[in-house]
């Protein structure tokens, strides 16, 4: 985008009617949460289709496999946050409302881009973890870094950040209107 332009939302967003404005980039952000949390779900099937056959036949494995599967994910992922990550971020639900209510829902590009990876890996290895947490925390890392990028004013940034996580929901879950129900109830 152009600098004007991004000038002119600027100032279009800090003004009390910014209804249009705010409309058009809830969809821009519903697109890219929607496409992100698209590749989180094909990536887990691909990689589960690989690893044993199939995203969700867990129970169809060897007994010792489904023994030691989890173990071998729980201490590769443990060595790699051990030995890699210098500061282990805060993921999931948690942190974003964490974040929503403390930090006018800012959240980390780093945190949401080890979210992905590492509950792709949780899942895949059969880990206590579902898709939701990821999916929230990817939805609203999408608004809240959009609104860093283009440095609009701190009142947008939750407001992106909640029109990520009703995005992702609904992209996750194929239910639009209790993506909106949710990220209006728990993480607003």
């Amino acid at each position: 985008m152009s600098y004007r332009l991004i000038q002119r939302l600027r100032q279009q967003m800090a003004a009390e009617h910014s209804l249009l404005p705010m409309s058009i980039f809830g969809v821009i952000i519903g697109l890219l949460t929607g496409v992100i949390i698209q590749c989180f779900r094909f990536s887990l099937e691909w990689l589960g289709t690989i690893s044993i056959g199939h995203h969700e036949a867990f129970e169809s494995l060897p007994t010792w496999i489904r023994l030691l599967l989890p173990w071998y994910g729980a201490l590769s992922l443990g060595l790699v946050f051990y030995f890699f990550i210098k500061k282990l971020p805060m993921m999931g639900l948690t942190h974003v409302v964490n974040r929503m209510n403390k930090h006018h829902g800012r959240l980390p590009l780093s945190a949401a881009i080890l979210q992905f990876f590492s509950g792709i890996w949780c899942i895949i290895t059969g880990q206590s973890a579902g898709r939701e947490g990821p999916a929230i925390h990817l939805g609203a890392a999408t608004g809240s870094v959009l609104a860093q990028r283009l440095r609009l004013p701190n009142n947008t940034t939750p407001v992106f950040s909640g029109c990520g996580v009703a995005a992702a929901i609904a992209a996750s879950f194929n239910t639009p209107i209790a993506g909106v129900i949710f990220a209006m109830e728990v993480v607003m």
